[in-house]
């Protein structure tokens, strides 16, 4: 096993995806990984693009179809060996700072400790977020105001790294979601199991 399998569903992405690779592939060292790239029969040159990076730790799938993005992201995760699965969109692009919070979340994983990790963002403007957003339900939006620490979150599901067997235990990405909700989907069955959802630095 490697330590990461960083899962990328890939349509129509353009230069993005290439450049979310390579920047993947000059901010880490000193961890085991391999990136999935599964595509979803991308009519422009994004993921044959790809085949011109030579790197032995790229594997590139295609989807056979248009399946969205949760179907294609369980293609991914299927395909994974990694201890870590690590969920990353194609029009993102990784720092150097990413290796640290992957040496955080191995270290949590080695101590026998599951949760699941979320990385902020930083737009082009500067800011600085983690899509966050309270569960939908009634009794959660009224904790948002009676008792804060007890709301629900769930995270926009551009970067969500999950120990493989986490994955596995909450059922993987809801397939009867084609595109948009998916990620409240998995975050709300995240909390029904009662997993910890932390927010990297």
């Amino acid at each position: 096993m490697v330590d990461i399998s960083i899962v990328i569903v890939n349509y129509n992405s353009g230069s993005f995806l290439r450049e979310c690779i390579l920047s993947i592939i000059n901010s880490l060292d000193n961890i085991t990984y391999e990136i999935i790239v599964v595509d979803n029969m991308s009519t422009d040159t994004s993921f044959t693009d790809c085949n011109g990076i030579i790197d032995k730790r790229i594997v590139l799938i295609q989807s056979g179809g248009n399946l969205g993005f949760s179907k294609a992201n369980n293609i991914g995760a299927k395909h994974a060996s990694g201890r870590l699965l690590h969920f990353l969109n194609p029009d993102t692009r990784v720092s150097k700072s990413i290796g640290n919070d992957y040496r955080t979340v191995l270290n949590d994983y080695l101590n026998n400790i599951r949760r699941v990790y979320v990385n902020p963002m930083q737009d082009r403007d500067g800011t600085v977020y983690y899509g966050e957003s309270p569960l939908p339900g009634t009794m959660n939006l009224f904790m948002t105001y009676l008792c804060p620490r007890k709301t629900k979150y769930y995270y926009i599901g551009a970067s969500v790294i999950i120990p493989q067997d986490t994955f596995n235990q909450i059922g993987g990405w809801n397939e009867k979601i084609f595109m948009y909700g998916e990620d409240a989907d998995l975050f709300f069955r995240i909390n029904r199991k009662k997993v910890t959802i932390i927010k990297l630095p």
